[in-house]
């Protein structure tokens, strides 16, 4: 149990560290306007970069809804959740439902495209594919 505790706390804090430093200047690689590009490219090798990048973030909140479902009762009675930060869906995602995912957030939030993408990438999976609380 203490390992499980300690590995939902790394998790939750990984998740949550892009949030808290958002008060500090983004490198304009890392912009939800530059992942964009990526996810647009024609080069097949640029949409790889945005598909392993959109896929390893939904691969992270696929962990974080498994490890409330397996460890809900540990993590119920310590007054703690991971669901905010995790995605739950029916059907398997794909590369290219990812980057539909995303592309159509960007496209409603362009107040956000000089912000980090990886807070925006967990916001949109998060809300296209939310969980039960």
């Amino acid at each position: 149990m203490r390992f499980s505790s300690l590995l939902c706390l790394g998790a939750t804090l990984a998740i949550l560290a892009p949030s808290v430093a958002g008060a500090q200047p983004i490198h304009p690689a890392r912009t939800v306007h530059t992942l964009m590009e990526s996810c647009q490219s024609e080069d097949p090798t640029i949409l790889m970069r945005c598909d392993a990048y959109l896929g390893g973030i939904a691969d992270s909140m696929d962990f974080l809804a498994a490890f409330q479902h397996v460890h809900n009762a540990a993590l119920h009675n310590a007054k703690l959740t991971v669901i905010p930060f995790a995605i739950c869906h029916k059907e398997p995602w794909t590369a290219d439902s990812l980057r539909t995912t995303f592309l159509d957030w960007a496209n409603k939030h362009q107040d956000r495209w000089q912000g980090d993408q990886y807070v925006a990438v967990v916001d949109a999976l998060q809300e296209a594919m939310p969980c039960k609380k």
